[in-house]
């Protein structure tokens, strides 16, 4: 009896040109992913044919964050460019056919957290990317472990407004808005279902926070209050990463009624106008 284990999972990313990097503690994902799926064709007399979809390789790294620079890279510099081109390595180490690489990938979808209190800073990944190589296990692809600490709820700050508003959790994600597409046209033999391209959509910017004190927004007004502004720095106690936020737009929130000695929280959610970098209003995340 043989079986896979977490023990031989590996996942490692490289920013353009540089040298590979081992994420420093990955808890889920996925690679070798495709999104192409199939049809049916069914007819009369109880036929049925199959027709394959686009194949479209994409791939998935969640991870306590220790300060990879993945993070400040998964944005555009301008507002109708990539980000910048990643490869991605992960899989099971013990068997090559299960590992895989994808050389020319793109954060797609980038998840910025914390849960509150005791919890560690997660950012999740998810990338797109043009094609997919298995067999790719090298001297240089291994299991990584890293001493980097990790970033925790306590070593860093929230500043909505102008005031600190006893926050309790937050959330930042960005959405790229890439997308696979392809054509009719010839293809070579074993690509020919494989996507020809990835497609710029428009950069969302969304997220929320988690505060014990709401601040003073009146949304009955013909035109509710101005947006706010954001930072959030998360740290490990030896360096930090801060995450400036300009031009938010909170949605209206709730004051729930509550019993006994239960505790008041109040759920900001927030977006921001598409392609911040183009909004005449300054709309912006900032990561450094």
């Amino acid at each position: 009896m043989s079986s896979y284990l977490a023990f031989d999972d590996f996942a490692q990313y490289a920013v353009g040109t540089a040298a590979t990097v081992a994420f420093g503690n990955f808890q889920g994902g996925h690679v070798n992913g495709n999104e192409g799926s199939f049809k049916h064709e069914e007819g009369g007399s109880g036929q049925d044919d199959i027709i394959w979809d686009m194949s479209k390789p994409t791939a998935a790294v969640q991870t306590v964050y220790k300060g990879e620079t993945l993070l400040i890279n998964c944005q555009r510099s301008t507002w109708n460019g990539m980000p910048p081109q990643v490869a991605l390595w992960g899989g099971i180490i013990s068997t090559a056919t299960l590992a895989a690489l994808m050389a020319t990938a793109y954060v797609n979808k980038c998840k910025i957290a914390c849960g509150g209190v005791g919890e560690a800073v997660k950012v999740d990944y998810d990338f797109i990317g043009l094609g997919v190589a298995r067999n790719v296990v090298t001297a240089g692809q291994v299991a990584t472990a890293t001493p980097t600490a990790p970033f925790s709820w306590q070593a860093g700050a929230v500043t909505i407004g102008a005031a600190g508003l006893i926050c309790q959790s937050f959330e930042v994600n960005v959405d790229n808005g890439m997308t696979h597409d392809s054509s009719l046209d010839a293809a070579a033999a074993n690509s020919q279902r494989l996507a020809e391209e990835i497609d710029l959509g428009s950069e969302k910017i969304s997220g929320s926070f988690d505060v014990r004190i709401p601040p003073e927004l009146d949304f009955t007004l013909d035109t509710p209050t101005l947006p706010i502004n954001a930072s959030i720095v998360i740290g490990n106690g030896y360096t930090t990463r801060t995450l400036t936020m300009t031009g938010l737009y909170v949605k209206p929130f709730e004051t729930p009624l509550l019993a006994g000695d239960a505790k008041h929280s109040f759920k900001l959610d927030w977006e921001t106008k598409y392609n911040p970098l183009r909004s005449q209003a300054g709309a912006a995340l900032s990561i450094a």
